[in-house]
């Protein structure tokens, strides 16, 4: 079957829960010394063993690739004392440690490939989940098969074959549902939606939750930016219920937070709201009109028709706003220097990381900087550095959050970023195939759940 689809003394604490590698863990009380025991009989996909020295050769790698994946999570060292048992050293407590070592940067590779291969070959991919990559050809096709092999009977695949298919045109993949050439796509749009739909595609179309989509001001690029009241009136101006009906036909949600309502990181603001008479209001205290407010934005095509719902806003309130749309693949290069005056979006939010953003977006050097109050404010900007060293190395999950949401309730009552909305997703499945599970934040598709 085949399913074709777009794309101290040291008493310890013993965790109750398994996972796919490590069948038990336990920690220090201090929670610096964390004990993998390592399951046996698991193999990567080109058939080497995946034991505890495997994965301690695979994170020398993963350092080399980039260190912040190891030392963002508090790691100093690791080391294998057996077969069985990775012992991990942490220079402080990381409350979110076992969420990172489930992500995608963690996740142990094969040695041997990478030996064979180095960090920077594709081919080198070879981990030990339920689906190995068969083929691969960049940007156009990743043929995954069933593992046989694979070692946890719950998690065993059903569907032999899935062929992901990488199609950038809606109108294409539209077209490839309709005549049945695809078993499943995410839909990127609501337009898009809407021709399926009248298309008559006898699918099941799966309406979901997007990504949040606040919007971060760079006042480092716009000085104009750094005076608190223009930042108010520029989201005075902004009507996300209107901008929300013309994108979405008012099936996507208007936040009262940088974060969606529901998510471990959401904190409400009574900060947004729509007001062009107060908007100018508070630039006339400032001494300023809408007309001093001019802005050159650079956004990547995918966002296009966000940022011209929010440019026809800014012009009915006097703002100029230019737009220069580039390709995606541009964007994070553009953003990476920092020459962006207003980003939509959000780096790396999800529901189980609500720390992750600011990880990428707060200090300087960082990946993407969106947090500018260095620039007009170093009293404000050294606080949010304190929060985020407690949040990063709070003993638990309930006290990492609080500092977490701290950040947040700090850009939110500054108004360094403004409330956006939360786009609808969809995704079309064909009826044939159950089984059909996606992840909340991402909408990834878990194919080991399939079946026909």
């Amino acid at each position: 079957m085949t399913a074709d689809v777009f794309t101290n003394g040291h008493s310890h604490r013993i965790a109750r829960e398994c996972g796919c590698i490590a069948e038990s863990w336990e920690h220090s009380d201090d929670f610096l010394t964390w004990t993998f025991k390592i399951r046996d009989g698991i193999k990567f996909h080109d058939g080497t063993v995946c034991d505890a020295p495997a994965i301690a050769r695979a994170w020398k790698y993963t350092q080399e690739a980039s260190s912040a994946y190891i030392t963002n999570n508090n790691i100093e060292s690791w080391e294998a004392t057996d077969a069985n048992t990775l012992v991990l050293k942490l220079g402080a407590p990381c409350p979110y440690l076992l969420q990172a070592l489930s992500g995608n940067p963690l996740m142990p590779v094969s040695p041997t490939a990478l030996d064979l291969y180095g960090i920077g070959d594709n081919r080198a991919a070879v981990g030990t989940g339920p689906y190995y990559i068969e083929s691969y050809t960049s940007g156009v096709k990743i043929v995954l098969k069933a593992n046989p092999d694979y070692y946890l009977e719950e998690k065993m695949p059903s569907i032999e074959t899935v062929n992901l298919t990488f199609i950038k045109d809606q109108n294409t993949i539209t077209m490839a549902l309709l005549n049945g050439d695809i078993d499943a796509a995410r839909l990127g749009s609501v337009q898009q939606y809407y021709n399926v739909v009248d298309g008559g595609y006898t699918g099941r179309i799966v309406r979901t939750r997007g990504g949040p989509n606040p919007l971060w001001l760079n006042p480092k690029k716009a000085e104009i930016l750094q005076t608190f009241e223009v930042r108010v009136a520029l989201d005075r101006f902004l009507d996300y219920h209107a901008i929300n009906q013309i994108i979405a036909d008012g099936m996507g949600v208007v936040q009262d937070s940088i974060w969606p309502a529901g998510t471990p990181g959401y904190v409400k603001s009574d900060m947004y709201y729509y007001d062009p008479k107060e908007g100018n209001e508070l630039l006339a205290k400032v001494g300023y009109t809408p007309a001093d407010m001019v802005f050159e934005v650079v956004a990547p095509d995918f966002a296009k028709d966000d940022f011209t719902a929010i440019q026809d806003q800014l012009t009915k309130a006097g703002v100029e706003i230019s737009i220069e749309i580039i390709e995606a693949e541009a964007n994070f290069t553009y953003l990476r220097n920092g020459d962006w005056t207003i980003q939509v979006g959000s780096n790396g939010y999800s529901s189980t990381g609500p720390y992750i953003p600011w990880g990428y977006i707060l200090k300087e050097g960082c990946m993407i900087k969106q947090c500018w109050q260095d620039v007009y404010d170093p009293e404000l900007y050294q606080t949010m550095l304190d929060e985020y060293d407690k949040m990063s190395t709070a003993s638990t999950w309930d006290e990492m959050l609080v500092h977490a949401n701290q950040l947040t309730k700090y850009m939110q009552d500054d108004m360094a970023a403004l409330a956006g909305y939360q786009k609808p997703g969809f995704v079309a499945f064909n009826r044939d195939f159950k089984g059909v599970v996606f992840t909340s934040d991402n909408i990834y598709l878990q194919a080991y759940y399939l079946y026909k």
